[in-house]
C-alpha cells in the first residue's frame, strides 16, 4: 500500500504538503493519512463525523466517509476509492467535518495527482510492451528462479535505447553542421566553457545578457548607485502604483496603519489589474523572497508577520528573518522576513497581520530575490513613478473600473437587473417556467436576458443543487426535505409542478432538478451570468466557491450573501469578487461601516435588500433613503428585491423612485412591467432611459 503522511489545518492554507501522487486502478491500497490542526494545535473533532471531498476536472464534486478515525489524536486514515481517480490530472481535495449533515469546519484546499495506471507503454522494435506484461514475466521468472530471460529482456531494452541517444546525437551534430555551414557564425550559445576560456585566454570577460555579476566588478571601482541593475532595484516587485489601502493611510513616503488589535491585517500594496488581460501585474517566481522594510509603533509594543496573497486567495506566510524580533520600538528599526514561494504566483497584494495591538508605521518598503542588506539610498516611495496630478486622477479612474472591463454583467454605473430564481414570468404560475431549473435558463436567455439570481441548497450526499425552499414540496410532484435526501432521491421528481399541478408547457417533459455544476455548465454555454444567492448557511462557503472555480467561471458569478463574515471569508480567498450583503432589515451604523471598509478597487461590494423600504407607506422612507445615498457615495452598489408587474401596479412610481435614491441594481422575476393595468415596457427598455442620480 502506498500511504502519503501529511498534516492538513483548518486555519491556514496547506501550501507545503508534499507531491501526492495516486495511481489510476490502485484500487483500495493509496491511503492518505493526516493529522489536523488548527492554528498550529491539534483540532479537536471528536463525534464529527469525516468526508473525503475532491472537485475532479470535469467540475462535479465526489465526496467519501472516512471511517477510519484517531479522535484522540486529530488523525485519520483514508483508504482513497476509485471515484477520486477518474482522471489523469491535479485534483483540488479537502477533509470536512460535519454533524447531522452539516459541515462544522473543513480543512483549507490541498492538491493531489492522478497519474495513469500499468497502461503505460515501453516500445521494443515493432512491438509495444505494457507495463502489466513486463510485471507478468517478471513475476514468472521470479517463480522459476531462472533470470537468463530477464537479463536477455532488460540488455535488449538497454540496447535500444543506446541507438535511441546515438540517433538523437548525429541527428544534434547535422543540425549544428548544417547552421554554421549555410554562412551563419556559430553564438556562444552553442560552445561549451572550454572553447570559450581557450577563446579568451581565461583573462575575457564574454559578456551578454544577465552575465554581469557582483565579483566580476572591482570594489571602490563603480559605485553602487551606478550600478542599480545589481542590485535591489531590479528585483523590488511591488508595484508603485497602487492607490487603495485597507486599515491603513499612506502621505509622504510613509504608510501609518490603524490602530490594529491582535491578528487583525492591515494591506499595504494591492496590485491594479491589467484592463487587457484581467489578470495582476506582479509575478513572483518559484524560491526564495525577502521582505524589507523600516518600521516603527506608536505605543513600543507592536509585532508584525507579512503575507502575500496570489490572485486565487492563497495566503503565503513570511516569517522572522533578521533584525528586531518580538516588540517593535518608538524607533524605526530595519526588519526582514522571509517567503518560500513552491510556485509561480501573480500576487495581487500584501498583508500586514498585527501579532499584538498597536499602531504601525513603515517606510521604504521592497521585495528582493536576494538576501542582500537595507541599503539607504533604496528610498522606495509609493506612487514615485506618478507625479503628475492629472496622470494619478486618470489612474485612479482606471484601477476603479478595471474590474468591471473583465465583466460588464456587473457594471452598476447604470441600472441592472437580474431574473429572480431564473424566471422571466411571475412566480407560481402555470403558464410560465420552473424557477431555478435549465429550461428557465433557455428561456431566459432567449428573452435576451445576461443575469440570472439561482438558489443553493445542499442534499444528504454533498451536491449542491439548485432550490430556493428548504423543501422540494411547492415546485414538484415529491415531498421532503433536501437537507434529508440524495441527489438521486431528488432525481426520480418531476420539479415543473405548482401547487400540485402538472405546467402545460412540460406535459411531455421531465423536468429534473439540477446541479449546480450543470447550471454553470448550461449559464456558460448560453452565456448567462449568475447571482449565487446562498442564504444562511450550514456549510462553508468555500465549498461552493471551489464548484465555480473548478469551471473557471468565478469572473461571471455574483453572490449573495446574509453574513458579512461569510463574505470577509470568501475576499480572503478571491479579492476580485462581486459580493452583496442581502439582509430585508437596512443596515445600522456598525454593518455600514464594515461594507464600506470591504470595498476596493479590486472587488464591488453591495447591499440588498427589500424595496418596501422605500414606498410612501414606509414611515421610515426618509431614513432608509438617506442610508442608500450614503452607501452609494461610498461607493457600494445597492439593489432591491422583488420588483413584478404587480409591485409596479400598486406603486406606478416604483422605479422612478428607486432610481433617483440611486438604486443600481433590481431583482424580478417577471420581465413585464405593468403600470395602470397595462403593460407598457420591457424592463430591459425601462433601464437604457434610467440614469443613476449619486
Amino acid at each position: 500500500m502506498s500511504d502519503y503522511s501529511v498534516t492538513l489545518s483548518t486555519t491556514e492554507p496547506n501550501n507545503y504538503v508534499g507531491l501526492i501522487k495516486l495511481r489510476q486502478g490502485d484500487v483500495a491500497s493509496q491511503s492518505i493519512q493526516a493529522t489536523i490542526t488548527a492554528n498550529g494545535q491539534l483540532f479537536n473533532f471528536d463525534h464529527l463525523a469525516v468526508f473525503f471531498n475532491a472537485v475532479l476536472p470535469n467540475g462535479y464534486v465526489v465526496r467519501d466517509k472516512v471511517t477510519n478515525v484517531d479522535y484522540a489524536n486529530s488523525k485519520l486514515n483514508y483508504v482513497v476509492a476509485d471515484s477520486f481517480l477518474q482522471e489523469v490530472a491535479q485534483v483540488t481535495a479537502w477533509f470536512s467535518f460535519e454533524n447531522d449533515e452539516k459541515i462544522i469546519d473543513s480543512t483549507k484546499n490541498f492538491q493531489y495527482s492522478v497519474i495513469g495506471g500499468w497502461k503505460e507503454c515501453i516500445p521494443q522494435g515493432n512491438y509495444i510492451y505494457e507495463l502489466s506484461e513486463i510485471q507478468r514475466e517478471i513475476e514468472e521468472i521470479i517463480g522459476n528462479k531462472d533470470f537468463t530471460s530477464l537479463i536477455s529482456k532488460i540488455s535488449s531494452l538497454e540496447s535500444n535505447l543506446k541507438t535511441r541517444i546515438d540517433d538523437l546525437e548525429n541527428e544534434t551534430t547535422a543540425q549544428l553542421a548544417q547552421k554554421v555551414g549555410n554562412g551563419k557564425l556559430a553564438s556562444m550559445a552553442d560552445m561549451g566553457q572550454d572553447v570559450k576560456t581557450a577563446m579568451t585566454g581565461g583573462s575575457v570577460a564574454v559578456v551578454g545578457e544577465n552575465t554581469v555579476i557582483e565579483k566580476n566588478v572591482v570594489d571602490k571601482q563603480i559605485t553602487p548607485r551606478k550600478t542599480s541593475f545589481l542590485e535591489q532595484d531590479s528585483d523590488n516587485v511591488l508595484d508603485p502604483d497602487f492607490k487603495k489601502l485597507y486599515n491603513c493611510t499612506y502621505s509622504n513616503g510613509i504608510v501609518e496603519s490603524n490602530v490594529m488589535s491582535a491578528s487583525q491585517p492591515f494591506y499595504i500594496n494591492i496590485s491594479p489589474i491589467n484592463p487587457a488581460t484581467g489578470n495582476s501585474k506582479m509575478t513572483l517566481l518559484a524560491g526564495i523572497w525577502y521582505i524589507s522594510m523600516r518600521v516603527k509603533t506608536q505605543n513600543g509594543v507592536g509585532e508584525i508577520e507579512p503575507s502575500l496573497f496570489d490572485r486565487n486567495g492563497v495566503r503565503y506566510r513570511g516569517s522572522w528573518y533578521s533584525g528586531n524580533k518580538g516588540a517593535i520600538p518608538t524607533k524605526y528599526v530595519d526588519l526582514k522576513f522571509k517567503i518560500t514561494l513552491t510556485s509561480a504566483i501573480e500576487s495581487v497584494g500584501m498583508a500586514i497581520f498585527s501579532l499584538a495591538s498597536d499602531k504601525y508605521f513603515i517606510e521604504n518598503l521592497m521585495i528582493s530575490n536576494k538576501d542582500i542588506p537595507f541599503v539607504t539610498y533604496h528610498k522606495y516611495s509609493f506612487g514615485s513613478s506618478i507625479n503628475e496630478p492629472s496622470l494619478k486622477i486618470m489612474d485612479e479612474k482606471l484601477s476603479r473600473i478595471s474590474k468591471k472591463i473583465v465583466n460588464p454583467a456587473f457594471d452598476f454605473s447604470h441600472l441592472r437587473t437580474y431574473a429572480h430564481r431564473a424566471l422571466v414570468h411571475p412566480i407560481n404560475t402555470l403558464d410560465g417556467y420552473p424557477e431555478n431549473t435549465l429550461p428557465a435558463f433557455e428561456h431566459a436567455s432567449n428573452m435576451g436576458v445576461d443575469l440570472v439570481e439561482i438558489d443553493v441548497k445542499r442534499t444528504s450526499d454533498g451536491f449542491f443543487i439548485l432550490s430556493h425552499d428548504e423543501t422540494i414540496d411547492r415546485v414538484s410532484n415529491g415531498t421532503g426535505k433536501i437537507s434529508e435526501m440524495t441527489l438521486s432521491d431528488l432525481r426520480q421528481y418531476d420539479f415543473s409542478y405548482v401547487g400540485g399541478q402538472k405546467m402545460p408547457k412540460f406535459v411531455n417533459e421531465l423536468v429534473k432538478i439540477p446541479t449546480l455544476e450543470e447550471a454553470i455548465i448550461t449559464a456558460k454555454r448560453l452565456g448567462l451570468n449568475i447571482v449565487l444567492d446562498i442564504g444562511i448557511l450550514n456549510w462553508d462557503i468555500m465549498l461552493v466557491h471551489n464548484v465555480v472555480l473548478a469551471h473557471n467561471y468565478e469572473k461571471h458569478v455574483m453572490y449573495n450573501i446574509q453574513s458579512i463574515y461569510y463574505i470577509q471569508r470568501l475576499l480572503s480567498f478571491d479579492p476580485y469578487a462581486v459580493l452583496f450583503y442581502t439582509n430585508s432589515n437596512m443596515p445600522d451604523a456598525t454593518t455600514i461601516k464594515q461594507l464600506i471598509e470591504l470595498q476596493s478597487d479590486l472587488n464591488t461590494i453591495g447591499f440588498g435588500t427589500q424595496y418596501t423600504h422605500f414606498i410612501s407607506s414606509n414611515p421610515q422612507k426618509d431614513e432608509n433613503k438617506a442610508i442608500v445615498q450614503q452607501l452609494v457615495n461610498s461607493g457600494i452598489v445597492v439593489s432591491a428585491a422583488t420588483i413584478n408587474h404587480s409591485e409596479i401596479t400598486q406603486h406606478p412610481n416604483l422605479l422612478d423612485d428607486l432610481v433617483s435614491i440611486g438604486i443600481q441594481c433590481i431583482c424580478t422575476d417577471d420581465l413585464r412591467i405593468e403600470q395602470k393595468q397595462k403593460i407598457v415596457m420591457n424592463i430591459n427598455d425601462y433601464i437604457q432611459l434610467a440614469p443613476i442620480v449619486r
